[in-house]
């Protein structure tokens, strides 16, 4: 099992998904896959650089939340 930590810019980036069910649905399946495996399911195409894995210590740190062009600008 991981452990699961968040930036601050995860945090502020998630209050803007507060109002959409769905996503915030499908963000909780993701983080207990993340809990459980240590790996985002290949379905939500994971970008390597905003999730940082510890193998080491078992710590996961969600870095950001948002799509591609929200993040990349």
């Amino acid at each position: 099992m991981y452990t699961i930590e968040q930036s601050g810019k995860f945090k502020k980036d998630f209050k803007k998904y507060l109002h959409d069910k769905e996503k915030l649905i499908a963000l909780n399946e993701i983080i207990k896959h993340l809990e459980e495996t240590g790996e985002v399911p290949k379905e939500y195409y994971p970008h390597p650089l905003l999730i940082w894995v510890d193998k080491d210590t078992k710590t996961i740190k969600l870095v950001r939340l948002g799509s591609h062009s929200e993040l990349f600008r």
